[in-house]
């Protein structure tokens, strides 16, 4: 298959997944924000894209989304992760956590924000299994696609109120901007992609039990429920 028509079908694809996520998260609270597709500028002068950015009382949720098929493994350590077909062909993909933790940090950056503020969420689509699985850090979770709703719900509930109407729509405002971009900008965005997403494949691989999909959950200090101070954190959203 060409690379134009390989890139343009991947593309689809990752537009499919992120179109099921919005359509999950407009069920919750008007006020609340989406945003997706924002490019953040980092301090090296590239860019990075976010997939959805979720923008709510609690914090803001940076999501990556991988609409893949298969089983997944991988952990928190790991560079790569390997996603395994029923094919038996076995792929590999640069560590999403690790991908989010650069977004957050452009993120956090551009909008001179605590990086407490923000919570990284990444997305597999429902044909994902996720196997053998481990994430350490306390605001990373790794789910399927059907488990949003009800993690979300559960977090915008229970979780201290720590930004106001007023400071999301701020935010709003600022990261708006950040969708348009220049060409030049994108296309070095979507070299750096290339360079980290290149697959290696392998044949013949070992069969591994079946696990049942689950979210990974968050590691937590013993009496240190959360690790929420509820204290508001600060911003400077001044140009």
């Amino acid at each position: 298959m060409p690379q134009s028509l390989f890139s343009d079908e991947k593309n689809l694809k990752g537009a499919i997944g992120e179109d099921y996520i919005q359509k999950i998260l407009l069920k919750f609270p008007s006020s609340n924000r989406i945003l997706r597709n924002i490019y953040v500028p980092t301090k090296e002068g590239n860019a990075v894209e976010v997939d959805l950015i979720y923008i709510t009382e609690v914090g803001i949720y940076v999501i990556e989304s991988k609409n893949y098929s298969g089983w997944t493994f991988g952990n928190d350590q790991q560079k790569y992760w390997t996603q395994t077909l029923k094919s038996g062909e076995k792929n590999r993909f640069y560590n999403p956590v690790w991908q989010n933790e650069g977004h957050i940090r452009a993120l956090s950056q551009y909008l001179q924000a605590d990086p407490r503020l923000f919570r990284s969420y990444i997305i597999f689509s429902n044909r994902c299994t996720i196997k053998e699985m481990s994430v350490s850090k306390k605001h990373v979770v790794v789910m399927n696609r059907s488990d949003l709703y009800d993690t979300l719900l559960v977090e915008l509930s229970e979780k201290p109120r720590i930004l106001t109407k007023e400071m999301m729509e701020a935010i709003s405002v600022r990261l708006k901007e950040l969708a348009f971009i220049s060409t030049e900008m994108k296309e070095r965005h979507i070299e750096q992609v290339q360079k980290k997403s290149e697959l290696m494949t392998w044949k013949n691989p070992k069969r591994r039990s079946e696990s049942k999909n689950r979210v990974v959950p968050l590691s937590r200090k013993k009496g240190d429920k959360n690790n929420e101070t509820g204290k508001v954190i600060y911003l400077n959203l001044k140009k």
